[in-house]
């Protein structure tokens, strides 16, 4: 099963775009450049919950979206990534926080309606390496191995009864790849990486994509789309639930 999930990762990867990109490089520039370059940028993800959370033999289904019910919801949120490049070797960190709470109904066995309440915190911190091993005019191809750290705080309540207020954290090590591909002021770039190995979670995988354009040498505005989903499994408490939706950033070289 590990094997064929890792297959279909790797395929997803081709068509797949890549919001960790150093988008400050030009097409002329060449692998002699040994400067330092950093970029920064602040990012919002428009992420949608969808997936399963257990809890004492208790299942929540969990199916919100951004639009309709998170950002209604959403208590507090910040997200910036930050990299640093020389040749073909990069520094990478991505910091993500949420805050959001929402509620619901759902029909228990005896076809009564329960109320449920749910509140979650979400913290991702992400530290990672790149080298680039394939570069040719504006394309090239990276290799990705780090770790990234996930935290989440669950409260879930039924019918005004606390059934489990969990703080749940793992740290998985991760490898992947990237590419990048620049035409004049446009930038084509995506990623997919593999992680947890049963090292913290059980699997997790991360596939994000980006569309960016250079208003200048020094500011790029990006689009594109995100996929994380953790599976993680420990004492009767298990977290299977994807976050996935449209990105928008503001990319700052300094």
């Amino acid at each position: 099963m590990k094997t064929k999930f890792l297959i279909l990762l790797l395929l997803l990867n081709i068509g797949s775009l890549q919001f960790l990109s150093a988008q400050d490089n030009s097409e002329t520039e060449t692998s002699t450049d040994t400067s330092w370059k950093f970029t920064v940028s602040p990012y919002l993800w428009m992420t949608n919950l969808k997936g399963d959370l257990t809890v004492v033999n208790q299942n929540v289904p969990v199916d919100l979206s951004f639009s309709e019910d998170l950002l209604s919801n959403l208590k507090m949120a910040a997200m910036v990534h930050a990299e640093a490049k020389k040749n073909r070797l990069s520094f990478m960190i991505d910091v993500f926080y949420a805050k959001l709470g929402t509620d619901g109904q759902r029909t228990g066995i005896l076809d009564n309606t329960k109320d449920v309440r749910l509140r979650l915190k979400e913290t991702m911190f992400e530290g990672g390496l790149g080298y680039t091993f394939a570069q040719t005019g504006g394309f090239s191809i990276d290799a990705l191995v780090g770790a990234r750290y996930f935290n989440v705080n669950t409260n879930v309540q039924i019918n005004e009864i606390v059934i489990a207020d969990k703080d749940i954290n793992f740290l998985d090590p991760y490898v992947g790849v990237r590419f990048k591909n620049e035409c004049h002021k446009w930038v084509l770039s995506g990623r997919a990486d593999i992680g947890g190995f049963d090292m913290g979670s059980d699997h997790s995988y991360k596939i994000n994509g980006l569309i960016s354009y250079k208003f200048s040498e020094s500011f790029v505005t990006s689009v594109g789309y995100q996929l994380y989903k953790p599976d993680y499994q420990k004492d009767g408490f298990s977290y299977n639930i994807a976050n996935e939706g449209f990105l928008l950033g503001f990319t700052f070289v300094l």
